[in-house]
């Protein structure tokens, strides 16, 4: 599971260059996990470092491990005027590992 992290890190950040522009870019991260589990902790804090070093600004939600709270952060994020919606919003998909039996329970 760490492994998939840093891989994702990795993309994001790869994608991040790419698609760079003069302006101060903001990415929201929708985490799926709780705000004190060590694992989702540390896939923010490599998120918020490879921001930071790209001079973006960074804003993070946890969906506390309620899939249908993910919706309602993205739809709350996509609905802000303009200027104050991010520009990039990484979202996983976490729930799938959970098996059919337990999604959206």
């Amino acid at each position: 599971m760490m492994m998939r992290a840093v891989a994702a890190c990795v993309a994001f950040v790869l994608i991040l260059l790419c698609g760079s522009v003069v302006r101060a870019q903001s990415v929201a991260f929708i985490n799926p996990g709780k705000s004190d589990e060590i694992y989702w902790m540390t896939a923010t804090q490599g998120m918020q470092a490879a921001v930071r070093s790209l001079g973006m600004t960074f804003e993070v939600r946890y969906s506390e491990r309620e899939p249908l709270k993910t919706f309602e952060i993205a739809r709350e994020m996509v609905a802000r005027e303009p200027g104050k919606r991010p520009d990039y919003i990484v979202i996983t998909d976490d729930y799938s590992a959970l098996g059919p039996s337990r999604k959206f329970q």
